[in-house]
């Protein structure tokens, strides 16, 4: 019995420093189509849960609580299988949009930097002093408003999705990452640097940033549409999305496509939030 009740013990503890336990919503579900595969569950934080072909029963409550926009703790494996999701109190929901947010953007156009080098000082301007499970989003969105409001800077976000393919693939635990983005003139050409400063130590070139994440070395194709990613699952390993600093998550960018809403300027509660949740 002393045996048992140890093993269970160091059981219990290796779950513990391998799984992993977080407050998330449901954002959508792929369902599998062979057994040999299970389905992904993403989540609005941008990690991925696998739950088992033939769990029909958890996977329709995750499509309620996808339906109700309950907040869930999440409970994963070290394989990212999940283990429970449990529906809590939300006691700070989303503010409601404000019409005014809203509208036609016009005049929007992205800063172009004169040199690498301007970017590196903006790269090394941007705060380090996040919180060590935030999320990529939030992160994202205080530093393109920080340097917006420091210097004026029109950047860009730089959108990357990780198809069903390439989450099946390689067991890989997101199915998107986004950072900042500005245009940078070098030899007479201008181009993308991408400044994450969590996984990078310089502003990288579009395929540099990617190549950090995708095992396989393929090239994200650039696209302007959600639709253009989430039906377009077996085609690649990932696509990019680049998009106005303003938006600050995946369905900033389905909303777009879906309504035509734009966002025209940096939302206080979304910033609020940010802060909140990455600092």
């Amino acid at each position: 019995m002393k045996f048992l009740i140890t093993f269970l013990l160091l059981l219990t503890a290796s779950l513990s420093a391998f799984g992993e336990r977080f407050q998330t919503r449901v954002h959508s579900i792929i369902r599998s189509d062979e057994p040999a595969r299970p389905h992904i569950v993403r989540l609005e934080n941008g990690r991925v849960a696998f739950v088992e072909k033939g769990d029909a029963r958890t996977v329709f409550g995750l499509q309620m609580s996808r339906k109700r926009g309950d907040l869930v703790e999440v409970d994963l494996d070290g394989k990212f299988r999940l283990l429970s999701a449990l529906t809590l109190e939300d006691r700070r929901g989303p503010a409601p949009k404000r019409s005014e947010d809203y509208g036609p953007l016009l005049s929007y156009e992205p800063t172009v930097l004169p040199s690498l080098a301007a970017a590196t000082a903006i790269f090394r301007l941007m705060r380090r002093d996040h919180q060590r499970d935030s999320q990529c989003y939030n992160r994202a969105h205080v530093w393109a408003y920080e340097e917006f409001r420091r210097s004026g800077l029109n950047s860009q976000k730089l959108f990357m999705f990780f198809t069903s393919r390439y989450i099946w693939n390689y067991n890989y635990k997101w199915w998107f990452h986004v950072t900042p983005m500005v245009l940078t003139t070098e030899d007479g050409a201008v181009v993308e640097r991408a400044l994450d400063r969590t996984f990078t130590s310089r502003p990288l070139l579009r395929k540099a940033w990617s190549d950090i994440f995708i095992k396989s070395k393929r090239e994200c194709p650039v696209v302007r549409k959600y639709s253009d990613y989430e039906n377009h699952q077996q085609e690649e390993d990932c696509y990019h999305i680049p998009v106005t600093m303003y938006y600050w998550q995946p369905r900033d960018i389905d909303a777009n496509e879906r309504t035509g809403a734009e966002k025209t300027s940096f939302i206080d509660w979304e910033v609020d939030w940010a802060y909140d949740e990455a600092f």
